[in-house]
């Protein structure tokens, strides 16, 4: 079975656009999700053939924020996992994403807050690419 696949990984500055994914096998997705141990920030997409999309991202505390975006809903649905479960999340996969799959996934909405990245004055100085760009 066959996913579209975007990810970043800053260790080696290894990028695929979310605008231009490449196909992968789950085996290979099982094999590259291993990136999300090797730096913090690295991040991975999974699109499915309904044009879904799973996304994990590593975070500084040892942890993984996995979700799935909802554009018409103006959010996204996702919990902090640990690695782990990113793999079993992914072995279970059958070909569709399904946000009803994930009882532990909660909403969040898309909408601005004060800690949001267009409210960052250092934002356009670090001149780097921040996860949830991929999206846009």
């Amino acid at each position: 079975m066959e996913y579209k696949v975007f990810y970043l990984n800053y260790k080696n500055n290894e990028e695929i656009s979310s605008s231009s994914p490449q196909k992968m096998t789950k085996e290979n997705i099982l094999k590259k999700i291993e990136m999300l141990n090797e730096h913090n920030d690295n991040f991975f997409g999974i699109i499915d053939s309904n044009d879904a999309t799973l996304q994990f991202r590593a975070t500084p505390e040892s942890k993984v924020w996995a979700e799935i975006p909802i554009p018409k809903e103006k959010g996204s649905y996702g919990a902090e996992i640990e690695y782990q479960e990113v793999v079993t999340i992914l072995k279970e996969l059958d070909g569709s994403i399904d946000k009803n799959n994930y009882s532990n996934f909660g909403f969040d909405s898309w909408g601005k807050t004060n800690n949001s990245i267009e409210n960052d004055p250092c934002a356009e100085i670090k001149n780097e690419k921040k996860w949830w760009q991929f999206l846009k």
